[in-house]
């Protein structure tokens, strides 16, 4: 059953990359703490709070110095990011803002990305922020429901694919790792809602916290099957975020 989780917030250091051009070419300054946050080292609750092999979370905004137009027409920019990983000691690097300059950067030993790609398309999903409620993270352990996409269709009536995840009691967004490797996202709908408007489901799924479809696991989807997982729920209707809650 769905239990509240006690976890403690990572540290992520906000840190500014000054860009130089040299014959039209990139080149990376020293980085500093980002003059911008009010507070450039921050305490988060999120996802990365489940996984103690995360280390070392960087937040990092590539900033061009006046007269530098090398970050979006230099075509060995992104592999030159590999350099600047490596002169900071970092494993991985990614972020929903990767191509505008901003993204996560951190030490993770056998991370589940299978790629660079996913990486770059779904670190985030790690960093989201989990709303709070009197100072406690909306942070849970409990058991998902995993079906293939075919029979989450048949069996709930709803389109897969489409983060929407049945829960049993917690509603909003929701950050969800399975099986401590997988890595998914969506809506948390009661089911009471769809049997409030005359949808039933078989009486066994009362046993699962949360039923979702495989599509809506973004990183190292395991098998249709029922799996122990952790989640956090970043945002609901009824209590927005605070602004200063917010991640890249």
């Amino acid at each position: 059953m769905i239990a509240q989780s006690t976890i403690q917030p990572v540290t992520i250091r906000h840190l500014n990359v000054p860009l130089t051009e040299d014959d039209g070419s990139i080149v990376f300054g020293k980085p500093i703490p980002n003059p911008d946050m009010k507070d450039p080292e921050e305490k988060r609750f999120c996802l990365a709070s489940f996984i103690p092999e995360i280390q070392d979370i960087d937040s990092i905004r590539l900033k061009p110095e006046e007269g530098c137009y090398a970050q979006s027409n230099d075509p060995a920019g992104a592999s030159k990011l590999y350099t600047l990983m490596a002169q900071m000691g970092k494993d991985l690097y990614g972020g929903s803002g990767v191509n505008k300059g901003n993204f996560y950067a951190l030490n993770w030993q056998n991370h589940p990305f299978k790629t660079a790609g996913d990486a770059v398309g779904y670190l985030s999903l790690l960093m989201t922020p989990f709303y709070s409620r009197n100072g406690l993270p909306e942070a849970y352990s409990g058991t998902v429901l995993v079906l293939s996409d075919k029979d989450y269709e048949i069996q709930t009536g709803l389109p897969a694919g489409y983060g929407i995840i049945l829960s049993n009691s917690v509603e909003g967004q929701a950050r969800i790792l399975v099986d401590n490797r997988a890595i998914g996202k969506g809506l948390c709908v009661p089911r009471s809602f769809f049997e409030g408007i005359g949808i039933s489901y078989p009486e066994e799924w009362q046993d699962h916290d949360i039923i979702m479809c495989v599509s809506d696991i973004k990183v190292n989807a395991p098998e249709p099957g029922v799996y122990d997982c952790q989640f956090g729920i970043t945002n609901t209707s009824t209590h927005p975020r605070p602004g200063n809650q917010s991640g890249i």
